[in-house]
């Protein structure tokens, strides 16, 4: 068995962490120290809690401490951890996990701990693009897991070597602009605060990605607290419950699925016959510059010439794509060839398509309410 100890990072909510440590003793669990770190706050709640929860499965350390060092020295505090285990799982107070949180953690590990494409493991699956709000569903294959190129806070592993790496570049670049880093346009507007920009740009700059279960491990009940004005629900997702009683099915990076950092799927490029130098992947809409690229597939009405067009009727999007299924709503664009067409932003079709299976930060992003939300993302970020 692997030297892998839970690590959960507290600060002044007893209720939460009342709730993630009910959790874990319902868990599938072998012998795993248990590490709870409380930032400092104005109460000895949190603490007096944590010393009197009973640990059965291994050791329990309590870490306190002096003053308050704020989320995102406190998260990247935990990494040293790993000088004395070979992995961490790493949740945050407001996170939940189902009894297979564990043994998916170790097989992960154990599969993919010496891969250096792998930043980390995910214990949380999404279902909405985190830039857009729009629905995503990963393309499902043999595979228990899929490859993305964004870093996880909803639950996470992290690797000794992987994350010494991302540490070291941290500390080269935590005071760079950036925006100079392509591709992180949303990421990037996030709070002082945030640890978890840093690693998505980290992820991006160096090429690599995070492993991501096909079915959640862990949830987001995203409390009331320093930078939250009220409990949500919107970062739930569906959560697989129990382990696996065959193990596990893992592939070799970079089989399997892989999704860039705007949840497209990047074996578009090679179905289509072309590069990330000369096509833009936009199905997912986002906000992506076209870099002087020569084509676009895009599912906006645009003033371009039209090579090709996809039917928008399968799920996931890119499926149209991979099964050539030929139609209206998806379009393959020459850029270099203006043409004069009906440029409406959202067909009907589009909007019945998006929202046969939808989110409510989906909806609400489509009817005017960009603004509001980018307002209010921003400032629950800032915790990350």
């Amino acid at each position: 068995m692997k030297n892998i100890a839970i690590v959960v990072v507290a600060y002044n909510r007893v209720t939460s962490l009342n709730r993630l440590l009910n959790s874990l003793l319902q868990a599938d669990v072998e012998d795993a120290p248990l590490i709870i770190s409380i930032d400092k706050s104005n109460t000895d709640t949190v603490e007096r809690f944590a010393n009197n929860f009973i640990w059965p499965f291994g050791e329990k350390k309590v870490i306190t401490h002096d003053k308050n060092l704020g989320l995102r020295t406190h998260i990247l505090s935990v990494g040293d951890w790993l000088d004395m285990y070979d992995a961490i799982i790493v949740l945050e107070d407001d996170i939940v996990v189902t009894p297979g949180f564990y043994r998916y953690a170790v097989s992960a590990y154990s599969y993919y701990h010496k891969d250096k494409n792998i930043a980390g493991i995910s214990l949380y699956n999404y279902q909405f693009n985190y830039q857009t709000f729009e629905p995503f569903e990963a393309l499902k294959t043999e595979y228990d897991v899929y490859f993305m190129q964004i870093a996880m806070s909803w639950g996470q592993v992290w690797m000794r070597d992987s994350w010494k790496q991302f540490y070291e570049w941290y500390k080269k670049n935590c005071h760079i602009q950036l925006e100079n880093i392509v591709d992180i346009y949303c990421f990037k507007d996030w709070g002082e605060k945030s640890w978890l920009k840093y690693h998505i740009a980290y992820c991006i700059e160096q090429n690599k990605y995070f492993v991501y279960p096909y079915f959640s491990y862990s949830t987001n009940c995203a409390d009331k607290g320093t930078h939250i004005a009220s409990n949500l629900s919107v970062f739930h997702t569906s959560l697989k419950w129990g382990g696996s009683k065959y193990g596990y099915k893992f592939p070799i990076f970079p089989n399997g699925v892989v999704y860039d950092s705007y949840n497209e799927n990047v074996s578009l490029y090679k179905i289509l016959n072309m590069s990330s130098e000369n096509l833009v992947l936009d199905l997912c809409d986002n906000t992506k510059r076209f870099d002087g690229r020569h084509y676009l597939l895009t599912v906006k009405k645009m003033n371009f010439h039209i090579i090709k067009k996809f039917a928008l009727e399968f799920r996931p999007i890119e499926l149209n794509i991979i099964m050539n299924n030929w139609g209206e709503g998806i379009y393959l664009y020459d850029l270099s060839l203006p043409e004069k067409m009906n440029k409406e932003s959202v067909t009907l079709q589009t909007v019945l398509y998006r929202y046969r299976i939808h989110s409510i930060l989906a909806i609400l992003h489509k009817i005017g309410f960009k603004s509001l939300l980018a307002s209010f993302l921003h400032k629950l970020h800032r915790c990350f």
